[in-house]
């Protein structure tokens, strides 16, 4: 009957998501053209050895390969910065036959004076939606609330409670996740859920690595309580090198690899402690500028026991609703856990667990 109810909502909230879909696509005093045939308007913001900043009131701050980039315009200096780190800004405006650009001290080309190829551009089909409100943190970050709550009585009396609270910093060649969650859950008195967990993740970009600044270092932190499955307190620590597989402004994926260290302690008294080897998956594919699905996934292998062996999957669903509300929205999300050596408490090694929750930029 939980599960059944569970995916009712599911399915419900994904009916009233395609509902609230528009389309249509707001112009801003910056236009960058795709070899594509799309057009991004906005404000150009940073531009890179390989990858353009866009400031867009349709779908907040977009990242596109300069690779992709047939031409652009700006009406106020952008900010430009080498490969070596080296910083200056301009104004930017298209080639005379509309293909590629050229920096300027002046102002830019009026629209009416844009080179033929540029005067009727293919608009982005994108939702025509509220700008994103720009984080209380700054710029550079994109922090999110999620709350979620099930209250059900008569034949089954059930309460249960998640929430968590992500934080994103992104400023090339920077990048930091951090994310706090927890979860607390009765059914006819008993508890059948009791969670708290902080996930941590930093990658800086090696730019002298080739090809196309793919490369990073990283270093990670999971740490868990779990009252069900019996950890009282685990924490699974790593660094090593990550490769970005793909790039796009739709589709992003990388893996990473390295040693860490796992200690756990349980309920009963064991404990783990060992070094490790790990290897995880990130990825993150955009429908369109409301609509976006996530994957993460981590396996680690102790390295004194075979016997040592954890792995985690994290895949959301996030939509973007600010037709209600600026910056409010919905996650769906499915976990799946498994701890091999959870086995010695007397509990199953592998959870699964389907969150619907409430969202909130901040």
């Amino acid at each position: 009957m939980k599960c059944k109810l569970r995916y009712q909502i599911g399915a419900t909230i994904m009916a009233a998501i395609l509902l609230m879909l528009g389309a249509g696509n707001p112009v801003g005093a910056d236009t960058v053209w795709m070899k594509s045939g799309d057009r991004i308007s906005g404000q150009i913001t940073e531009v890179t050895a390989t990858k353009l900043t866009i400031k867009t009131h349709f779908a907040g701050t977009l990242q596109v390969q300069l690779a992709a980039v047939k031409t652009m315009v700006s009406g106020q200096p952008v900010k430009f910065i080498s490969r070596h780190g080296q910083i200056h800004t301009a104004y930017v405006e298209p080639n005379a036959q509309g293909t590629g650009w050229r920096e300027t001290r002046k102002e830019p080309l009026i629209a009416a004076n844009l080179p033929a190829p540029l005067q009727a551009p293919v608009a982005v089909a994108v939702a025509a939606v509220p700008a994103k409100p720009q984080s209380v943190f700054g710029p550079h970050w994109n922090n999110e609330l999620d709350l979620g709550a099930t209250n059900i009585t008569g034949n089954t009396q059930q309460t249960e409670f998640t929430g968590s609270v992500r934080f994103h910093y992104l400023n090339q060649p920077n990048e930091l996740n951090m994310d706090v969650t927890g979860a607390y859950g009765t059914t006819n008195g008993v508890q059948d859920a009791g969670r708290l967990g902080f996930d941590g993740i930093y990658r800086r970009l090696l730019p002298r690595w080739h090809p196309h600044d793919r490369w990073y270092a990283f270093g990670e932190t999971h740490e868990l309580y779990d009252a069900i499955r019996g950890i009282s307190f685990q924490t699974n620590d790593l660094v090593g090198l990550g490769y970005k597989v793909f790039t796009g402004p739709k589709f992003e994926a990388d893996v990473r690899a390295g040693p860490g260290y796992l200690y756990e302690t349980f309920f009963h008294g064991g404990s783990v402690s060992t070094a490790t080897a790990s290897a995880g998956w990130h990825m993150k594919y955009v429908l369109n500028s409301q609509v976006n699905i996530t994957n993460n996934d981590l396996y680690t292998q102790g390295l004194k026991t075979a016997y040592d062996y954890y792995a985690s999957s994290i895949t959301a669903l996030n939509v973007a609703l600010p037709q209600v509300y600026r910056g409010f929205g919905l996650r769906l999300e499915f976990d799946d856990f498994y701890d091999n050596t959870a086995g010695t408490t007397g509990k199953k090694r592998n959870d699964t667990r389907f969150v619907a929750a409430l969202t909130l930029k901040f």
